[in-house]
């Protein structure tokens, strides 16, 4: 996240706030600087579990040689306006709003498994296979 274009970091609690913590004065937003940025939340023996962002790869280059276990998530709001950039002229309409639906039932799941049954059962749904539908559902 930047704020007048200097990176800040934070967290969201469960009603999705976010509550900036740090904000860094940087020369540049290249996988050096984040790394300062990150070692200098590190030394205040702070070890995020997951670091959630606009998909940039210097960030998550750094966050990763900083924090070794991190996990790396990208915002939802991010990735919609990603997707639409990249699939609006190259897939035609019913693709796009296939991949556009699966996009948005696995930002919901919790799991690999969660997100394959529940996109299963739309699909089957979507067939007028209503028993198989809910067939799906209890193996769920």
């Amino acid at each position: 996240m930047n704020w007048h274009g200097f990176p800040v970091c934070g967290f969201s609690d469960a009603e999705q706030h976010f509550f900036a913590t740090h904000l860094a004065l940087v020369s540049n937003e290249n996988t050096w600087c984040y790394e300062r940025f990150f070692e200098a939340i590190s030394a205040l023996n702070y070890i995020p579990e997951i670091i959630m962002g606009d998909g940039d790869t210097m960030i998550s280059a750094a966050a990763k040689n900083v924090w070794m276990l991190i996990k790396r998530a990208m915002c939802y709001a991010h990735v919609k306006m990603n997707l639409k950039k990249k699939l609006q002229p190259k897939v035609m309409d019913p693709v796009r709003e296939t991949i556009s639906k699966d996009v948005a039932l696995l930002q919901l799941a919790s799991s690999t498994a969660e997100f394959v049954n529940e996109n299963l059962l739309q699909r089957k749904r979507k067939m007028g296979r209503p028993k198989l539908a809910s067939r799906a559902l209890s193996f769920s």
